[in-house]
């Protein structure tokens, strides 16, 4: 479980980007479109008064359920360890693991780490 004080430190974060979005667009778009020095100069003056954590540099991915910082999957928004956890369970839907499908030869000639059990291969099936 991440420290709490990250995680509402990184929601603080995401509140402020969505505020400061559209401005921060318009300011860009601005810059893109502006041939004058000075007037892109005023622009990205402009740029600098913005809060610092309304940059979506500032953002970071964490898990839902546990705030786990490293190890994200997005198509799933959750860590690596809580979606093999839920995987396991069945709780993930499109997720399944088929050892009996897979010949022995090709699960361990794919895995590049030698202490991988078969129980860590997971297929995705096809979300649409």
């Amino acid at each position: 479980m991440a420290r709490t004080s990250n995680v509402h430190r990184d929601l603080k974060r995401r509140k402020m980007h969505a505020k400061h979005k559209d401005r921060r667009a318009a300011l860009k778009q601005q810059l893109k479109e502006s041939n004058n020095p000075r007037e892109k100069q005023n622009i990205q003056f402009q740029l600098q008064a913005l809060p610092r954590n309304s940059s979506p540099t500032r953002l970071k991915n964490r898990c839902a359920v546990t705030g786990r910082p490293r190890a994200y999957m997005r198509k799933f928004g959750l860590s690596r360890i809580t979606f093999r956890e839920m995987a396991s369970l069945g709780l993930c839907h499109s997720i399944w693991s088929p050892s009996y499908l897979v010949d022995r030869a090709l699960r361990w000639s794919c895995c590049p780490f030698d202490a991988c059990s078969p129980s860590y291969f997971l297929i995705l099936q096809s979300c649409v």
